[in-house]
């Protein structure tokens, strides 16, 4: 078994049907995609090919990994909403103005200093969430902050243009 990812072009790719019009039907549609399953099963993988097919429609993509992070940032509520931020303003060329990260703070920053500027979708993909998992509080509130971007778009076109796409294994449990 590979001990990596599968680049895009691999041989060793096993195809489970996703192809592109499942991309096409899926990826643009909804706005939560959850990927779960056992580790090593691939879930890294299919985010490439997520992320490369919604590149090629020019849309804005972030690209989160918290395999990226320190423990004691994904033990801590502000240190990881401090890496979750920058880590967002930085593969947008934006400036991280915010201060407090308190949810009420955070979710006003998305929306007029992220999303004010965005012309086209962003894709927000979140790798190895269960990274998170053994820490009660950071598990419980970025869950929460999560829910509240997806709700938001339910009802206003601005947050409507946000798609999150989370992956985690499943081995926690």
């Amino acid at each position: 078994y590979p001990s990596q990812p599968e680049p895009i072009n691999s041989i060793f790719y096993l195809e489970r049907g996703f192809t592109d019009k499942w991309f096409e039907e899926n990826l643009f549609k909804n706005r939560l995609i959850k990927i779960k399953s056992s580790h090593k099963t691939g879930k890294t993988s299919l985010l490439m090919r997520m992320i490369d097919f919604v590149k090629n429609y020019g849309y804005s993509v972030v690209n989160l990994s918290l395999l990226d992070t320190d423990t004691n940032v994904l033990n801590n509520r502000e240190s990881f909403y401090q890496w979750f931020f920058t880590s967002i303003t930085e593969q947008l060329d934006l400036e991280n103005t915010l201060k407090d990260y308190s949810q009420t703070n955070c979710v006003k920053f998305v929306e007029k200093n992220i999303l004010k500027h965005l012309h086209n979708p962003l894709f927000l993909f979140i790798d190895d969430l269960d990274k998170i998992f053994l820490s009660p509080d950071v598990t419980e509130n970025f869950a929460s902050l999560l829910r509240s971007f997806f709700n938001k778009g339910s009802h206003n076109q601005r947050w409507n243009q946000l798609h999150l796409i989370i992956a985690y294994s499943t081995d926690c449990y």
